[in-house]
């Protein structure tokens, strides 16, 4: 009998990581990036930066994240943008068995993965109580150049964006330095 625990609690302590990771968790992001305005309601045409608040829930297998219910603000006063300014996004994505969708309307699009070459470097920083590496990112086709902070400690389902690639663990922060769209994490919650 003493034996069944001792092995019992070796198992659990040796596995703990593994099994951690069967949990799900629900990351709150923050987007801000801008968006052009439309030419049809007599304006010139200008970008103006907006915030968007949405949450992914996700686990080692796959996350989804809803858009449907977003928060989007003016970045610059933080008033509620109305609901007919028909910002152009997806109700929700989905990432599973290793390919990333958006749904809207009922119709799921395959979104195809991004390809950016990685670079991992030694730099680390805290979001929200986690350990954080930073990722610098280039894609080969439009020779963007991205920033992804990301938690090795939370399943690699969780991102920001449909699309994206992938890495170690969740990206919690991602900054794209030519559109300035930046992702962070507002909140981490591990559900039952």
């Amino acid at each position: 009998m003493k034996t069944i625990i001792f092995l019992l609690f070796v198992l659990t302590n040796v596995f703990s990581p593994v099994l951690s990771f069967a949990q799900n968790f629900s990351v709150e992001y923050q987007m801000r990036t801008n968006v052009k305005t439309d030419a049809t309601i007599n304006m010139p045409e200008f970008n103006i930066p907006i915030d968007i608040t949405y949450t992914c829930v996700g686990n080692k297998d796959s996350s989804k994240t809803i858009l449907a219910n977003a928060d989007v603000e003016d970045g610059d006063t933080n008033d509620y943008i109305s609901a007919n300014a028909n910002i152009n996004m997806p109700e929700y994505f989905v990432f599973t068995r290793g390919k990333s969708y958006t749904v809207k309307n009922k119709i799921r699009k395959l979104v195809p993965l991004d390809s950016s070459s990685i670079e991992i470097t030694k730099e680390v920083k805290q979001i929200q109580g986690y350990s954080c590496i930073k990722y610098l990112l280039k894609n080969p086709t439009n020779n963007l150049k991205s920033i992804a902070w990301v938690c090795k400690t939370l399943p690699k389902t969780i991102m920001p964006a449909a699309g994206m690639k992938p890495l170690d663990g969740a990206i919690l922060e991602f900054y794209e330095a030519s559109t300035k769209m930046e992702f962070k994490t507002l909140s981490i919650k591990k559900l039952k």
